[in-house]
């Protein structure tokens, strides 16, 4: 009797055993590596996107003309711009609770930190990062408007302000395209990380700004970054290169990378808008990366892949040849106080490569944010305008090769066909319809009698104007319709 109550017992005391040994077993061996990774999950922090550096722009020679030089920029975390100038309700309390769990662990008493308490600390971080901006010439605020340098603070703090507001209006755009293309509301990856507010930062200045403005304002980011910069002289290559904008709600409606999170725009990236850059910038853009950090800072090999960065792309452009122009072509229209500027394009034949494409006058457009209200002030000379390939010239003497053909296969003109230039058409009128003038007179050529050979040598004006004459409008347009006169090439 006591043996078989002894075995009860054992048996009363030795399930439950089993089963707390079945139940570590599944959870230690069986289950191991899901519970690993919930703990792994737990202990991690949000991922965060590596940067890729853009490709360069290189000559023929292989001269490097455009890159991304490193830098630093000031963020601001978007909630707390959201909170500031979204008239956001809720979202301003938000971050009041998120100020006031910052300063109690910092041992400050919280008692008397209500809502006039933060707009008051961020009217005061509006203001340093104005006091810090106008003390650095190098930093970039990114407005559309020239930022003076004797401007008062509390001006360069409301531009500042708008800044922000431009950001935060951008994200507003792109989410709700987001929502239409998901079917409904929801944060998009914008609203997750700070935005650039300043940038430019040199290596001594952003340590500065770690000290003044990241160690008092917690939403305050000083983060490394890149500016994409033309290298030495600038002028003769800011048409051609073309520059870079913010991307905005229509980039993100028409991004051939939707569907790679790594590949797509975000509304705090920049992308070619104009130029070379803008024609080749998928192949410029790189793919964002991935680096994850547990709670200790250290990094998480499994949750992280390096940035891929973007190709180089070579031009058929001179770099040498394009500077030597553009000073030359400069110093011709600032000889003529009539002109207001000009053009100059360089084709390789053979090839059909452009050696060369010169607009003048141009404008540094490293500093183009700093400039722009002048230069789109500037109606008299169009600084802003690529004249080598955005203006219509009349194609001047290059016709009179395709009028001599239509006139021989008209059988209009023969080879040994001759006409007399006296210099005019018509000798009783000496201010149109004249040859090329005598360099350094007043006086027009006069080629004498001449056959076809003569007149395309000599360019002769007269020749054509009679032989033009004789072929009539309708054979002469309908010549130049055939080359394609008149439309894009």
């Amino acid at each position: 009797m006591f043996e078989r109550r002894i075995h009860v017992l054992i048996l009363l005391l030795g399930a439950p055993l089993l089963l707390i040994v079945a139940r570590l077993t599944q959870l230690q061996i069986v289950q191991a590596a899901h519970y690993q990774r919930a703990a792994t999950r737990a202990l991690t922090l949000t991922p965060r996107p590596l940067p890729f550096v853009r490709g360069n722009l290189v000559d023929r020679t292989g001269e490097v003309l455009v890159r991304d030089e490193p830098c630093w920029d000031v963020r601001i975390d978007y909630a707390l711009i959201a909170a500031d100038v979204g008239a956001d309700r809720d979202a301003f309390k938000r971050q009041l609770k998120r100020f006031r769990r910052i300063q109690r662990r910092a041992g400050i008493d919280i008692t008397d930190l209500d809502e006039s308490a933060l707009r008051a600390e961020i009217e005061t971080m509006w203001g340093e990062l104005a006091r810090f901006a106008q003390r650095d010439e190098a930093v970039t605020t990114h407005w559309q408007s020239p930022r003076r340098a004797e401007a008062g603070l509390q001006s360069l703090a409301d531009s500042l302000r708008e800044r922000a507001k431009a950001i935060h209006d951008r994200i507003s755009r792109v989410r709700r395209i987001v929502a239409s293309r998901r079917g409904f509301d929801a944060p998009v990856a914008e609203e997750t990380v700070p935005h650039a507010i300043l940038s430019g930062l040199s290596a001594e200045r952003q340590i500065a700004a770690r000290e003044t403005l990241e160690r008092r304002f917690p939403w305050v980011h000083v983060v490394p970054a890149s500016q994409r910069r033309i290298l030495g002289d600038a002028l003769p290559f800011a048409h051609l290169i073309g520059r870079l904008g913010n991307v905005d709600a229509a980039h993100v409606q028409q991004d051939p990378n939707v569907d790679d999170p790594f590949a797509k725009y975000r509304a705090d990236e920049r992308l070619g808008i104009t130029g070379v850059e803008f024609l080749v910038e998928q192949t410029l853009r790189g793919r964002r990366g991935q680096i994850t950090r547990d709670r200790d800072g250290a990094v998480i090999e499994e949750g992280g892949f390096p940035a891929e960065n973007g190709r180089d792309v070579a031009l058929t452009i001179h770099g040498q040849l394009q500077r030597r122009l553009y000073h030359l072509l400069g110093d011709t229209v600032e000889s003529l106080p009539e002109s207001s500027g000009g053009a100059v394009v360089v084709i390789e034949i053979p090839t059909r490569e452009i050696l060369a494409l010169v607009s003048y006058p141009s404008y540094d457009p490293n500093r183009f944010s700093e400039l722009y209200g002048t230069l789109r002030d500037d109606t008299e000379r169009f600084p802003l305008r690529f004249r080598a390939v955005a203006n219509q010239y009349a194609p001047g003497s290059t016709i009179k090769p395709l009028t001599c053909l239509t006139a021989l296969n008209a059988g209009t003109l023969e080879l040994h066909t001759r006409q007399n230039c006296t210099g005019y058409l018509f000798p009783g009128v000496r201010d149109k319809w004249r040859c090329w003038p005598v360099h350094g007179t007043n006086l027009r050529k006069a080629h004498g009698d001449i056959d076809v050979v003569d007149a395309l040598s000599g360019s002769c004006n007269v020749f054509m104007y009679r032989l033009g004459q004789r072929l009539g409008v309708c054979a002469l347009t309908k010549a130049f319709d055939m080359v394609g006169g008149g439309r894009p090439s």
